[in-house]
């Protein structure tokens, strides 16, 4: 079976989100533990990341569907025209489109699409024509993949999509990454980070735009208000790529009297993560809306205890492993920062129940979960 993997999304902004990170670390594990297909790996460039992974490996293969000025964009209107050209050319026999809204509106093969989230969906102003007209090439898709429980409900009630064509499949984490060894080094890292400081909360996203969903300005009132209740020595702080919503965020802490409290890292590695992970004393993700949440899995796996938002998919993800508050309710996370904080053998338990709970996802499972797709839609088709 020769299986067409769009790995193009690793050659745009997105290999730095949660999509590029999903598609990187899938791709990987199937080359790893599929020794029966062939793969070809659809990029917009002959000079590319994927073709480190594909070193004597003769089942695997780059096609350039063509070859863009610009590869970090997608040109979703020459798409329409060269993707179906690509992939009939090729004799593909199943092709697994990693990023939901690339997915072309002319089928020539079998199909299976990945859904992350319909975020877009959030906003009305946002889902215009265009947005409409991007996802009309999932409806032909043989099967989908939803990567949570919830992101499959609302694939069925916002696509109208049936449910017997969508499979869960839950998205895995760096284990050789995201794991509570080595802590002395971290250490090390982070205080070249925060300029020595080794008493923090800690919260990983991107601040080059804004989005209400992430409901950063509620964290950030959070913290403000713990700080007036308990008069505490601790830092926020704010892990990722900086921009103009980093700004705004300044204004706001500036507001409640606690800017000299934020620390912004900047863009961090995935290295620096996990440090950050392993040596904070509580990681918070008050999240509205997210497709998965891979953050708080991997703070988990990293021994750090977890508040997350008991929201869409973070519940699936969290599980017992950490604790789910209410959004919007900031006097319960002020009472739970500091229950975490005051008393080290209620930490210890619920590093112990994260630590448990992460066990459960991996991109090993994730990938052989995968493959048993293609054959069930290979086996459909033959």
């Amino acid at each position: 079976m020769l299986i067409g993997l769009d790995a193009r999304v690793l050659e745009t902004g997105h290999r730095f989100r949660g999509i590029g990170f999903y598609a990187l670390n899938l791709i990987k594990a199937i080359i790893k533990f599929d020794k029966k297909n062939s793969y070809l790996f659809l990029t917009q460039s002959e000079q590319n990341d994927i073709q480190k992974l594909l070193t004597n490996n003769d089942r695997t293969e780059c096609f350039v569907v063509r070859k863009a000025k610009n590869p970090e964009q997608y040109n979703w209107f020459l798409d329409q025209y060269f993707l179906p050209k690509a992939i009939k050319y090729a004799k593909i026999d199943i092709v697994h489109f990693l990023e939901q809204l690339s997915c072309p509106l002319i089928k020539t093969t079998k199909e299976l699409v990945t859904i992350h989230d319909l975020v877009q969906f959030d906003n009305r102003d946002y889902v215009n024509w265009k947005i409409k007209i991007k996802f009309l090439g999932i409806k032909h898709a043989d099967k989908i993949i939803a990567i949570s429980h919830s992101t499959k409900n609302e694939i069925i009630e916002k696509l109208k999509i049936p449910e017997e064509k969508i499979s869960v499949i839950y998205n895995g984490y760096n284990d050789k990454v995201f794991n509570n060894k080595e802590l002395i080094q971290a250490k090390e890292i982070t205080r070249k980070l925060t300029n020595g400081r080794e008493n923090f909360l800690f919260y990983l996203g991107t601040y080059t735009e804004y989005e209400p969903r992430k409901n950063i300005d509620f964290l950030i009132r959070v913290f403000a208000q713990y700080l007036k209740k308990y008069n505490s020595d601790i830092y926020l702080v704010l892990g990722g790529k900086t921009g103009q919503e980093s700004e705004r965020i300044k204004t706001l802490a500036k507001k409640l009297g606690v800017e000299d409290k934020l620390i912004f890292t900047g863009f961090i590695s995935e290295r620096e993560v996990s440090a950050f992970y392993k040596t904070a004393q509580l990681f918070l993700f008050p999240s509205l809306h997210e497709g998965f949440g891979l953050p708080p899995l991997e703070a988990m796996a990293s021994g750090c205890p977890v508040i997350s938002s008991n929201k869409s998919s973070l519940p699936e993800v969290v599980g017992e492993g950490g604790i789910l508050l209410e959004p919007d309710d900031q006097f319960l996370w002020v009472k739970e920062i500091g229950q975490i904080l005051s008393n080290k053998n209620y930490s210890r338990k619920l590093i112990d129940k994260g630590l448990k709970q992460a066990k459960k996802f991996s991109w090993e499972k994730c990938a052989k979960e995968t493959i048993n797709i293609y054959q069930e839609i290979y086996d459909t088709k033959n």
